[in-house]
């Protein structure tokens, strides 16, 4: 709060950081042969689930952002951080991924 030089009460108004939303959906590629999904979907067929045509395992990752970029900012550097082997986001030689941007 500011106090005028007439002794009126001036209110500040607080800015708050907007944030930003990405979520990325990262599964193994159609053509991996993978044991895990393999035995997942045998372990459901054995449970009685025996209409499953496919299964593909993956992993689900959110990440709250400030507003600093753009969604379309913000959606290139995850997708450089999933193609670079460094990060450990994904593998691009086995799996691919999806990244959504909630604003």
């Amino acid at each position: 709060m500011i106090v005028s030089n007439a002794g009126v009460r001036l209110w500040t108004v607080q800015k708050i950081p907007f944030i930003v939303k990405i979520q990325v959906t990262i599964l193994t590629r159609r053509q991996t042969l993978n044991p895990a999904d393999k035995a997942v979907k045998d372990a459901l067929r054995q449970m009685g689930h025996g209409n499953i045509e496919s299964l593909r395992l993956g992993r689900f990752l959110e990440f709250e952002v400030d507003a600093s970029r753009t969604p379309e900012q913000w959606e290139a550097l995850i997708d450089v951080a999933c193609k670079d082997g460094k990060t450990n986001l994904a593998n691009p030689v086995l799996e691919e991924w999806k990244i959504k941007v909630c604003p």
